[in-house]
Order: structure tokens, then sequence, then C-alpha cells
């Protein structure tokens, strides 16, 4: 797992296949944080395929699991982008 840019993220743990948790550098103030992402190979011939990223376990103010898949199964992709809104 490699971060390209940070942005409060201090680390990502690489739990399974698919599911990540990222660490906050600075702590939310509150769990009333939003977060959106996506995910897939980036080739164009990826791009038929439904990827999904959700939210995996409950939500701190330290971190936040995510969860990547392909068709309702858990998968690893090339890219995987998070934003997270708070404060």
């Amino acid at each position: 797992v490699t971060i390209n840019s940070s942005f409060n993220i201090s680390s990502v743990t690489d739990r399974a296949t698919g599911r990540y948790t990222l660490n906050f550098e600075t702590a939310m103030a509150n769990t009333n944080y939003a977060a959106a992402g996506m995910c897939g190979n980036g080739v164009s011939t990826d791009i038929t395929n439904t990827h999904d990223v959700m939210q995996d376990t409950v939500m701190t103010t330290s971190s936040f699991g995510v969860k990547c898949s392909q068709s309702n199964t858990d998968t690893d992709k090339v890219y995987i982008a998070i934003i997270i809104f708070g404060d």
C-alpha cells in the first residue's frame, strides 16, 4: 500500500483483500465527517465493471475503514481514492 498524497492520512493498514484502515495524522473533531471514494485498475477496459468503495468499520476520530469490491466480491485494485470532509 502506497500513499500518493496524504492530506491528514498518516498511514494505511492493509487488513485483508480489498479492506483497508486509513489512520488520521490529526484526529477529527468528531465522527460527523463524510467520506467518498472510488477504485479501479486505472485502465479504460475496467470501467464497465461495477466497483464499490464503502465504509467497512465503525468511524472513529482517529481512523476510517474502507472496503473495495467488484460485483460484491472484496478485491484489491491498483487505484483507490478516498476523500474525507470534516473538521
